[in-house]
Order: structure tokens, then C-alpha cells, then sequence
């Protein structure tokens, strides 16, 4: 039997209008060094991510410890459609081609709302919504198997880049186990 992973994401999540209106109105609060990275809808129809390459081994260590944990990724220009991100075809092109060029995620990944959630439901095929209709939150359930790949796929990436951010050990592995409290995949201790 497949075990499964439940996530409730609200409607809109990821979508840049809905995120900044949460920010805005004290639902979703950001902290002083909090940035909201905001893709755009020509960046996902041309497929180009080059500016998430800015978080980098080569980035300066400054910018790279600021970086991290800090980062919530949305999408401009998909407000006014109906559909939530994960289920536009070009939005997960997008953010499939992200990280198998550089899973960034684990991390740059703000923790503190649902926007990386969004982007793991994109890019894990057997991902499974539920609408609820007159509700403004929706399930998404993904295969713990799956799931797991996802974060294991980032690991390389995310100790090399905290490792050029000069995080001793215990930070690496306490921002990994956090990683992956997030996402349903370990317990908290």
C-alpha cells in the first residue's frame, strides 16, 4: 500500500496577487529579511529561470546566508485563471525544468507559507488535488515515495551552497530536518 502525504493549501496559493494580498492584509506575515521572488508569466512561457541562478556556489557569501530560509516563490501573470498553478501545463514545465537544472529549493524556501508546497505539487507527477468547491482550500496528496525523491534530489544542492555559506553542521542538518518536517516527510522530535 502507498502511503500518502495530505497537504491544504488555499486557493491561489503560489499565484503572486494572492500571496501579496495575504502579506498585505497580516495573514501571511514576512520578516525583516524575507524576499518575495516573483516569476513571471513570459518567464514561464519562455521556460527561462536563469534568475533563480542567482542563488549559487558562486553568489557571495552574504547573499547566500541572507538567502536561506528566506525565499518565497510566486508566480505572476495566472491571478485571473481559474486554475491553481499546479494544474497549468506550463507552470509545471517551468518548475519541472527548475529543478532538474537546480533544485533550489530546500534551501532558499521560505517555510513559513505554502508557496514551496505549490512548486513540489508541480513538479511531482502523481501529485493528486481535490477541489472543494465554496471552499477556498483544496487537498493535495502526493506519494510519500515521491514525495521523499523530491527532497533527496535537493540535498546536493542545498549542502553545497550552505556549505559556501559557512552554516556549521548542526545548522545544516537542523534547516534539512526542518525541510523535510514541512513537507510531511519526518517527524519533529
Amino acid at each position: 500500500m502507498t502511503s500518502l502525504v495530505k497537504w491544504r493549501l488555499v486557493n491561489g496559493t503560489g499565484k503572486a496577487n494572492k500571496e501579496l494580498e495575504r502579506i498585505t492584509c497580516g495573514r501571511m506575515k514576512i520578516a525583516k529579511r524575507e524576499t518575495v521572488f516573483i516569476i513571471t508569466k513570459d518567464e514561464i512561457e519562455r521556460l527561462d529561470y536563469s534568475r533563480l541562478f542567482e542563488y549559487n556556489p558562486a553568489a557571495r557569501v552574504k547573499k547566500l546566508r541572507n538567502a536561506q530560509g528566506n525565499i518565497t516563490l510566486v508566480v505572476e501573470g495566472y491571478d485571473s485563471i481559474r486554475e491553481e498553478l499546479w494544474e497549468i501545463p506550463q507552470v509545471r514545465e517551468f518548475w519541472v525544468r527548475v529543478h532538474l537544472h537546480w533544485p533550489v529549493w530546500l534551501y532558499i524556501a521560505n517555510l513559513n507559507n505554502d508557496a514551496f508546497k505549490m512548486i513540489a505539487g508541480c513538479v511531482i507527477k502523481n501529485a493528486i488535488a481535490i477541489k472543494h468547491d465554496g471552499n477556498c482550500d483544496h487537498e493535495l496528496f502526493l506519494e510519500l515515495n515521491s514525495l521523499c525523491r523530491f527532497f533527496e534530489n535537493g540535498i546536493p544542492f542545498t549542502v553545497s551552497l550552505q556549505v559556501k555559506a559557512g552554516f556549521p553542521k548542526f545548522k545544516r542538518v537542523a534547516q534539512l530536518r526542518s525541510v523535510g518536517q514541512y513537507l510531511g516527510i519526518s517527524q519533529s522530535e
